[in-house]
């Protein structure tokens, strides 16, 4: 049997293997179910795919409390190069790009959004999974994230 620190930890290494563009955290005006959250966060996955056409992968969690005690949602964004770009240096620019309307969207519909680049050196891999493993909290994955897996780093001596 694992204890929460031990799945927390499993959770994040399992997390670290994925390419993620961006980190999230969002609030709501008013406080929904944590499943109910994870499906508004869905209607917001899929406004996301609208904006971006080579698709998304996500990890999204759920938490009751904080600064407020409201629920809200961390997630990790992978957003896929578009298949219709043969530019791969326009890819960080546009993942960049999804963020104010992405932060619009969100506003408009739910309440407070803070979307940012993912930088895998800060830990949010593990700071997502410390909720959902902390009141074994609602999350959800989606998106085609098989296709996102990055490839272990050998350190391989030729011989």
């Amino acid at each position: 049997m694992y204890d929460r620190r031990q799945l927390q930890e499993a959770y994040g290494e399992w997390l670290d293997t994925f390419e993620w563009h961006l980190f999230t955290t969002l609030t709501f005006r008013k406080t929904p179910s944590s499943r109910t959250s994870i499906n508004h966060f869905r209607r917001f996955a899929r406004h996301l795919e609208r904006l971006a056409p080579g698709g998304i992968g996500y990890f999204v969690g759920s938490e009751t409390g904080g600064d407020y005690g409201r629920e809200h949602l961390h997630a990790l964004i992978r957003v896929a190069p578009d298949p219709n770009s043969d530019c791969i240096h326009s890819h960080g620019e546009r993942v960049h790009s999804l963020i104010h309307p992405s932060w619009k969207w969100w506003f408009n519909a739910y309440g407070r959004a803070l979307i940012l680049p993912f930088e895998r050196d800060k830990g949010a891999t593990h700071y997502v999974t410390k909720y959902v493993t902390k009141t074994l909290a609602d999350w959800d994955i989606g998106g085609n994230l098989a296709d996102y897996v990055r490839k272990p780093e050998t350190n391989r001596t030729s011989t």
